[in-house]
């Protein structure tokens, strides 16, 4: 009682964590690590994976290494939104010795998978991404 429930559309967690600082959220749901001054609650936690075209070289693999990624063409989400997932895939790939190479950019998970399955470039997602459907 006394919860008022308003659903925004899908936010980055950079623009969740601007409104929570302005105060036109109460709360909000992002991706970790963030910046001190915030309390937080884990809900779950995913793992990283990647998203390649169903006839993609390495679609038959059980596992790949950052390193295997070098050559590859990415999709990303935009670098000014603050995409957790984004930060995660250019560490990752920084830590691998390389720079990806970004084909394009997506605004959400769909459009994400989308240009992957249409073959412009590969994407690095989180494990429930698996979970949508085109």
């Amino acid at each position: 009682p006394g919860i008022e429930l308003d659903l925004r559309p899908q936010m980055y967690s950079g623009e969740v964590l601007d409104a929570l600082r302005r105060g036109t959220l109460d709360m909000g749901i992002v991706g970790l690590p963030i910046p001190r001054g915030f309390e937080t609650h884990t809900v779950r936690e995913e793992t990283l994976m990647v998203a390649v075209p169903a006839r993609h070289h390495l679609s038959a693999r059980d596992s790949v290494s950052p390193e295997d990624l070098a050559t590859e063409r990415f999709v990303m989400y935009p670098a000014e939104h603050g995409s957790v997932v984004r930060d995660a895939t250019l560490s990752v790939c920084a830590t691998a010795g390389f720079t990806p190479t970004v084909a394009h950019e997506a605004p959400d998970p769909y459009s994400l998978l989308a240009m992957v399955g249409a073959g412009v470039g590969i994407a690095v997602v989180v494990e429930s991404t698996a979970h949508l459907s085109m």
